[in-house]
């Protein structure tokens, strides 16, 4: 039985350490186990290696037998003058086989549940001195395809920062890769906002030091392996990469889906609020591409980008090309709908006539442009017979500076009489 368990998590996490494949097996082991109390006394044993916890499981199920019939003694008051000890031999020996042919058929199911789940997902974490346990959000369980994995109890309550109680569903053994480093580290369930939390279990376990500061480091394991720290996922800018190589022909416009990525080929599962998809000139340098603005949804880790070739050429765009930025938005304002009204004036009768007279060898467009035109000069012409000759709009003045005026003599003027 043991050498089975053993050779499942082999074929199913050949690259782990032998340590952790021992602690997978030693989980499948009493998480398999039928009986109730007897797993929990396992479990109290802590147990190293998969041999003990069997020793540990026979030990108990032979005392739990031996207690019942004791107890089956004591109470049924029945005198039996002999026990077969022979038949009680055979009993307990179809129970253990029973039992192992329940923990193999739970081994199998347990086998092909993390075949389904597995894969390696790049999960932003919130690193959180504050916090005494590891977690995950249930989101994120459910992204990771663990919840078709059953989870193990958790005996203590635990509270959010604002001190309201979390709603804890179980905890896993997960692993977690920092470049070279991997190690396999217990996680709790829990409802929180974040995708992840990286308590102070994680950090004293593998000795692990924080350097603050413009180029934040985080140091793990005795091999110091450096993981370069980021802001808090709300308050930054991440970048959009194609997921698939595109041409755009000249003068085109296409709407093609981008990846969220924490930097250069690690993509996000998914950010939670609302972000502004816009284009990045850094990135937009030397390239004739232009990036509509939007506002998209992040939570799937994929947003619609609306791109436009403004070049006479077509445009590759290879896969992991960075197209824009992307950052999150706090607050939306809802807007209704708004018209635009033509509130301007008729042309005056006169001018309506004159427009009637020139424009009928016109076509729309011209007539649309001799209105326009009349209606721009409109104070030009004269409407009244008495407003021939005269002009309010502009007066004549002669600067003469200092000069002294002078004086002349008046003269006759001549008129030719008709």
């Amino acid at each position: 039985m043991c050498s089975s368990i053993r050779k499942e998590v082999l074929e199913i996490y050949p690259g782990f350490s032998t340590e952790a494949q021992d602690e997978l097996a030693l989980d499948c082991f009493v998480g398999a186990l039928r009986d109730r109390d007897i797993r929990i006394a396992v479990r109290r044993g802590r147990p190293k290696t998969l041999s003990e916890a069997l020793n540990l499981a026979i030990e108990f199920e032979a005392i739990d037998q031996s207690e019942g019939v004791l107890r089956a003694r004591r109470y049924a008051h029945v005198v039996s003058p002999q026990v077969d000890s022979q038949n009680n031999s055979s009993q307990r020996i179809d129970r253990l086989e029973a039992q192992v042919n329940k923990l193999l058929e739970e081994n199998a199911r347990l086998s092909e549940m993390l075949n389904q789940a597995g894969g390696t997902h790049s999960i932003p974490f919130l690193i959180d001195t504050g916090s005494s346990v590891t977690m995950i959000s249930v989101q994120t369980w459910k992204q990771l395809g663990l919840d078709l994995v059953p989870l193990a109890e958790v005996g203590s309550n635990y509270a959010g920062v604002d001190g309201r109680p979390l709603h804890i569903k179980g905890k896993c053994t997960l692993f977690f890769k920092f470049q070279a480093f991997e190690a396999p580290v217990t996680v709790v369930v829990a409802s929180i906002s974040l995708p992840g939390i990286l308590g102070f279990d994680f950090l004293s376990e593998y000795n692990c030091s924080l350097r603050m500061g413009e180029n934040a480091m985080l140091y793990v394991g005795r091999m110091r392996q450096a993981v370069p720290l980021r802001e808090n996922l709300s308050d930054c800018s991440f970048k959009v990469a194609l997921v698939e190589t595109i041409v755009i022909p000249a003068g085109r416009e296409v709407v093609v889906m981008g990846g969220i990525e924490l930097g250069y080929g690690e993509t996000i599962v998914s950010l939670e609020k609302l972000g502004l998809l816009e284009s990045d000139p850094s990135i937009a340098e030397g390239r004739q591409i232009l990036v509509a603005r939007a506002l998209v949804d992040p939570s799937e880790g994929k947003v619609p980008v609306r791109l436009f070739n403004t070049s006479s050429l077509p445009t590759t765009l290879y896969k992991g090309s960075h197209v824009g930025v992307i950052s999150s938005v706090n607050n939306v304002i809802e807007t209704g709908l708004s018209t635009v009204e033509d509130v301007s004036e008729p042309l005056p009768p006169d001018l309506e006539q004159l427009y009637e007279r020139g424009s009928q060898d016109l076509c729309s467009t011209e007539q649309e442009t001799l209105r326009e035109f009349l209606k721009s000069n409109r104070d030009v012409f004269s409407c009244k017979d008495e407003a021939l000759g005269r002009a309010g709009l502009v007066k004549h003045k002669i600067d003469t500076g200092n000069a002294t005026p002078i004086r002349q003599y008046p003269k006759r003027l001549h008129f030719p009489w008709n």
